[in-house]
This record gives C-alpha cells, sequence and structure tokens, in this order.
C-alpha cells in the first residue's frame, strides 16, 4: 500500500474482501429473507397448518434456518475470500447465488428423500430460495460495507 488516504489498494479493501463484518451482514441478511420466504409460504393460500400449531412451526423453521444459514458461513467465508481478486460486484453475487443454489438444491433433494415426496421439484424450489437469500444477503453485505467506508471517508475529511 502507498499509505495515501485514497490509494487503489485501500479502495479495493473497502469492498472486496470478506471480512467478518461482511459475513455477519451476509448471514443476517439471508437469514432474515428465508425467514420472509417461510413466513409468506405459510400464509399462502392452499397451506394448511392447524390452529395454535403456526407459532411453534414458525419458531422452529426459525431457529432451523439460523443455524443452516451459520453452519454455511465458513462457506460464505472461503468463497469471499476467493473472490478478493475479482472487481466485479455483480460477479460476485452471481457467484454466491449460484453456491447457494447447488447447496439450496442438495439439501432439497435430502429433505424430500426423507420425507417421500418429488425430490425434483424440492431441490429447485429450495435452491431457488436459498440462491435469492444469498443473493440478497451478499448485496447486502456490500451495501452495509460501502455505508461504513462512506461514513469513515467523511469523519477523516471533516476533521
Amino acid at each position: 500500500m502507498t499509505g495515501k488516504p485514497h490509494s487503489q489498494d485501500m479502495a479495493d479493501d473497502d469492498v472486496h474482501p470478506f471480512r467478518g463484518g461482511d459475513l455477519f451482514w451476509f448471514v443476517t441478511l439471508a437469514w432474515a429473507a428465508l425467514v420472509c420466504a417461510v413466513l409468506a409460504l405459510m400464509n399462502s393460500p392452499g397451506t394448511y397448518i392447524a390452529p395454535g400449531f403456526e407459532g411453534f412451526l414458525f419458531t422452529a423453521i426459525a431457529v432451523v434456518s439460523l443455524l443452516i444459514t451459520w453452519a454455511a458461513a465458513p462457506i460464505a467465508w472461503l468463497l469471499g475470500r476467493a473472490l478478493r481478486r475479482v472487481r466485479p460486484i455483480g460477479l460476485h453475487v452471481v457467484v454466491f447465488g449460484v453456491v447457494a443454489f447447488i447447496i439450496g438444491a442438495i439439501l432439497g433433494a435430502v429433505a424430500s428423500s426423507s420425507a417421500r415426496t418429488s425430490g425434483e421439484e424440492a431441490s429447485i424450489v429450495v435452491g431457488a430460495v436459498c440462491a435469492a437469500c444469498a443473493i440478497l444477503g451478499r448485496s447486502g453485505a456490500f451495501v452495509a460495507r460501502w455505508a461504513a467506508g462512506h461514513r469513515r471517508r467523511t469523519r477523516s475529511t471533516a476533521r
């Protein structure tokens, strides 16, 4: 690094490495999107849930999805580190979405095989939901990193 406050290396450092803060935002936003998708599915027409069971089911799904999302966090961290030299942010988002689709499709296939339902449809649906949540989470992590860098630059120029 050159030591200049706005050198190219520091500008890249503001966006591309996948650090702890990025991981926190990625997992939190992806999990929140997943919980919203489950809530929408639970309230969609044609879905029957026994009266009085909704709260328990929603809580159980929220907790299990949080555990699964955090279990996948090391994969996200490794993927973010592997992409640290890739400049286009859109490519980061697409790669995260594709990897999440693959993982979600595998989870959907495993879950449907134990439930003895159609595995192909479950794999595609779960994969698509996971991909959408990962895309939202990774985009949100970029926005959070940009906002933090913007606040930091604003404070340093105000001094």
